[in-house]
């Protein structure tokens, strides 16, 4: 015959009488509410390394967001190039011909002509290419390339950390 038994889970009694406290005394005891030192030095710690990753994730982010960009441009700005370069080759040679033909018309012999006509084309094409590259090299300038979010966000936490701190 099985017998069953009847066990009633213990009563949370305390394990030792609460002895008295004596009169103004009362701020000895401990506060079970409130965090200790080394739990906040945890927690700080654990709040900055996580600041830490978030703005390494950020910093990456950007900074990828930047290269990828940069290389785009780049690949496209080459490809331009090279198309333009040999139309503008060939275009440069037909107005070369074309200047030659109108200073052998003023007067001027054969060669002095092919080198009035060439060098003034060539001069107004480099001022041309003086002001696409200056422009280009603007576009690509250091403040285009800069990581601002990250920046802001650093500024942002320091100025936090500074209202928490005073």
């Amino acid at each position: 015959m099985i017998q069953s038994f009847n066990h009633e889970p213990p009563v949370n009694e305390p394990l030792e009488r609460e002895r008295p406290v004596k009169p103004g005394r009362e701020h000895l005891l401990p506060e079970t509410s409130r965090p200790s030192i080394g739990d906040l030095v945890r927690d700080a710690k654990n709040d900055a390394q996580l600041w830490l990753e978030s703005e390494k994730t950020l910093i990456s982010a950007e900074l990828e967001s930047k290269v990828n960009t940069a290389t785009t441009q780049i690949g496209k700005l080459t490809i331009g190039a090279i198309v333009a370069a040999n139309g503008l080759g060939l275009l440069l040679i037909t107005l070369g011909f074309v200047a030659s033909w109108g200073f052998r018309e003023l007067g001027l012999d054969l060669v002095p002509a092919y080198c009035a006509g060439f060098g003034v084309l060539g001069l107004v094409v480099a001022i041309i290419g003086y002001g696409l590259l200056k422009s280009a090299k603007n576009k690509l300038s250091a403040s285009e390339l800069s990581l601002t979010r990250s920046a802001e966000s650093i500024q942002e936490t320091k100025e936090w950390a500074k209202d928490k701190v005073s």
